[in-house]
């Protein structure tokens, strides 16, 4: 990997700076006319013809030439004196913006040049990584870590690594060419001025950077001194010692500052030379007037000269420290390519062979440096396929040895032949369809949909072909069949996504409704009914009679919806509703008076969650005393919330009669009769003949709620549901509908349902062999027994070795090894 930023930045955009460095090289005669143009406006501003010539091209000998002749290479147009300033002026203001333009452009490109060649050391980095083998301990996230800083802080120098010292060169070239054109001596003038100013902002950096180090370790002293300070208080006062103490750490906090004071003295002296450097061309020309070589209007073209001195100084001096700071980082970052290299693992093309049938462990120890962790040896030598379970004496010992037997760690000593191949000599693509490795702490991407990630790796052609297989098989051998049902019951049905499934809802719908008929259990789901009150819905749901789309009418704020409020005043339902709320607020809080908000009888109380119960407590105590303020309003809105959430088969409050079910009822026709335009997109409503997009597919099958306060409703009317979907042929589109829901983030997922997503990602890949560390992670006994029950059938006829952390593991393996740190047993 190339180290330095200048030979970097030319291999990344080699044709680029060619060009940028042609559109310099043309754009110098123009800005050579440009810088001309105050000295020819002074002097065709002294008196002479009425009609001078603009961007005029002529050259005076020098005196000593002896040729007194002007050449003139192009005579200008000829103008007025008022015309002359104001085409200067105008040229002058174009030269400009069209610079600010190009500059645009070029800071653009080189930007992304330098992208680029970040983002192919970042690629190989990345790609030297991954063929890596697996390094525990934290010395390579460490290093990774810093060279990702280290690529970070390097793109503006890499951006400027070529253009900068191109452009300031340029500038300070063209300074002393016109210098130099004016006379040849003050052409030798602007070039040592230009060098002194370089010289010295390259020491004014170079002394702020020993500045900088000088105070760091000043700061690193007097910590010391405070530390032993703090260490000898004791000692200080007993023997009457304060007075030399503080004298001593007063003198660490004087100190003197050498490179400081040297580098405020550069400075002072570099800006003073700056501020003097436009006058010395300038006061030299007037030198060589007065021999009458030169003029007034060439004193002027001499200050502009030197005027464009110090800003390019300081930015070859900026530029000469960006490059050595950027070359240390770019060494760093190949000293970890360099690591990497060593550890890459070997391409397969010579990868030791073994005999296809035969599982053989030949004394292979797994060793941590960094974690201090070291177990085995282990021994093996059986006819594949073979089942082997494998007793670490701890978890993590139980990682270490799985991860060294899947190939992706460097056995300490020792070997291994899996499904014929060694692990750890053939490339990783090999590697993961032939032998799958799965973890007790497997990485998950949150956000991402359950398909995604059990398809993890895969390409998207694969993981089309993984949903069209009988993925639900797998999903029942890990353990993640009901989770992904339950996901699609709660799920959404889009006819985008889902044609088949969502042109099947209605038939499916008639279809639980007849086999819950015939089965005499028909009372068990109170169907949504455009005409009638629901017992089993909320209040704010029998209202709506709809599911919202968005938060406009989301039940959090739906009570202070101004077109909500608008329906329930008109019907007269605002104040009834808030009686409503204050009755059950008081009737909440007196009741749960003595009970702690944690308790877990606050999670049947579907209106009222156990954070709300000191705002309501203090609601119901303001209403007692009758104290009404600029609160009002906001305590109204949080009452009627309150009653929206009531329903009254659950909660049986006696809030809610026949008569109040046909308030209720009106305000709904009346919701649904005057709702603008713009807020229908808001709600999908209930229809008897066709799909709610937003409801999920348990509320499209059911189209009703279940009579929960009859005993074993839910599981009666499920089984029901789950019996059509069979019937109807539907469980692949369900699955699907499921995988596609979005997985939780880490802290949202069980560690033993993370488990399973990794073993059902490796036996959707149908691997020779299984290699799993802690498949059992997260369940109890009898639970994890059965997990490892069906995963063995699953891999009937394929190796599969369980490394568990314990004295006795599930019954039914070929083979059973215990292991130590020192040495291994068969039991």
């Amino acid at each position: 990997m190339e180290r330095d930023p200048v030979r970097l930045a030319w291999r990344s955009g080699r044709a680029g700076h060619l060009l940028v460095f042609g559109l310099l090289v043309l754009a110098l005669p123009l800005a050579f006319v440009t810088i001309d143009l105050p000295r020819m406006m002074v002097a065709d501003a002294l008196p002479g013809a009425a009609r001078v010539p603009f961007l005029q091209i002529a050259y005076d000998w020098p005196p000593f030439v002896r040729r007194p002749e002007r050449i003139v290479l192009f005579e200008g147009f000829p103008l007025s004196r008022t015309g002359l300033l104001v085409a200067a002026l105008s040229w002058i203001a174009l030269v400009f913006v069209l610079r600010a333009f190009a500059h645009v452009l070029i800071d653009r490109w080189r930007l992304r040049s330098a992208d680029r060649a970040l983002r192919d050391i970042s690629a190989r980095l990345a790609r030297r990584l991954t063929q890596a083998r697996t390094i525990q301990g934290l010395d390579l996230t460490e290093a990774m870590g810093r060279a990702a800083a280290d690529l970070a802080a390097v793109r503006n120098a890499l951006a400027q690594a070529l253009t900068l010292p191109a452009f300031a060169g340029a500038r300070m070239a063209l300074a002393i060419a016109y210098a130099a054109w004016l006379d040849l001596r003050l052409g030798l003038a602007v070039a040592l001025i230009a060098l002194a100013l370089i010289l010295l902002s390259h020491w004014r950096r170079r002394s702020v950077a020993g500045s900088t180090r000088e105070t760091a370790a000043r700061a690193v002293r007097i910590g010391k001194a405070k530390t032993e300070l703090v260490r000898r208080w004791k000692a200080v006062r007993a023997h009457g010692a304060q007075e030399a103490e503080l004298a001593a750490f007063a003198a660490r906090l004087t100190a003197p500052s050498p490179e400081t004071d040297r580098g405020d003295a550069i400075r002072r002296l570099r800006d003073a030379f700056a501020d003097l450097a436009p006058f010395a061309a300038p006061a030299l020309a007037g030198l060589i007037a007065v021999g009458g070589g030169l003029g007034v209007p060439d004193a002027v073209g001499a200050l502009v000269a030197t005027a464009l001195l110090p800003a390019p100084a300081r930015g070859i001096a900026r530029w000469r420290e960006d490059r050595a700071l950027a070359g240390e980082r770019l060494t760093r970052v190949s000293e970890l390519m360099g690591a990497l290299r060593a550890r890459r693992e070997p391409d397969g093309a010579t990868a030791p062979k073994s005999p296809e049938g035969v599982v053989i462990l030949d004394g292979l120890v797994a060793a941590d440096q960094v974690a201090g962790l070291r177990v085995g040896p282990v021994s093996l030598e059986a006819p594949a396929p073979v089942h082997v379970a494998l007793m670490a004496p701890g978890d993590q010992e139980a990682e270490l040895l799985a991860a060294t037997l899947a190939g992706l760690s460097v056995p300490a000593t020792g070997s291994a032949a899996i499904a014929g191949i060694d692990p750890g000599a053939v490339p990783a693509k090999v590697r993961a369809r032939r032998i799958a490795f799965t973890s007790a702490e497997p990485v998950l991407s949150p956000g991402a949909t359950w398909i995604e990630n059990l398809a993890y790796g895969l390409s998207p052609e694969a993981r089309n072909a993984l949903l069209d297989s009988d993925i639900a098989a797998v999903l029942r051998a890990v353990g993640l069949e009901r989770i992904i049902d339950a996901r699609a019951l709660g799920a959404p049905v889009d006819p985008r996504q889902h044609p088949a499934l969502a042109e099947a809802v209605l038939p499916a719908r008639q279809a639980v409704h007849e086999r819950l008929g015939s089965a005499g259990l028909g009372d068990l789901v109170e169907r949504f009914r455009p005409d009638a009150y629901n017992p089993y819905a909320t209040i704010a749901e029998n209202i709506l009679f709809g599911v919202p789309v968005g938060d406009t009418f989301d039940a959090g704020h739906l009570a202070s919806h101004p077109f909500f409020r608008a329906v329930m005043e008109a019907e007269g339902l605002a104040p009834v509703l808030a009686e409503m709320g204050l009755s059950i607020a008081t009737t909440v809080t007196d009741m749960f008076a003595d009970i702690p908000a944690g308790h877990p009888l606050f999670g049947r109380l579907s209106f009222m969650a156990a954070d709300e119960r000191e705002i309501y407590e203090a609601l119901v105590a303001r209403r007692a005393r009758s104290r009404r303020g600029e609160g009002a309003t906001r305590d109204r809105d949080r009452l009627i919330a309150l009653a929206l959430r009531y329903i009254e088969t659950r909660h049986r409050l006696g809030l809610v009669d026949e008569a109040m079910e046909a308030r209720l009822l009106r305000a709904r026709r009346t919701f649904a009769q005057l709702l603008p335009p713009a807020l229908k997109p808001a709600i999908d409503f209930y229809d008897p003949g066709s799909l709610c997009r937003a409801a999920t597919l348990a509320d499209n099958l059911l189209f009703g709620r279940i009579a929960y306060d009859m005993a074993g409703a839910e599981a009666k009317v499920g089984a029901a549901v789950r019996g059509v979907i069979a019937d109807m042929n539907l469980e692949r589109d369900v699955v699907r509908l499921g995988l596609s829901t979005r997985i939780e983030g880490p802290d949202g997922i069980r560690p033993d349902l993370a488990v399973a997503v990794d073993l059902a990602r490796a036996l959707l890949r149908r691997p020779e062999a299984l290699i799993a560390s802690r498949p059992d992670f997260g369940l109890d006994g009898p639970q994890g027994a059965h997990r490892i029950a069906s995963l063995r059938e699953a891999l009937s006829g394929r190796t599969f070795i369980a490394i568990f952390s314990g004295e006795e593991p599930p019954p039914g393996f070929d083979q059973v090894i215990r292991l130590d740190a020192q040495a291994a047993s068969r039991g």
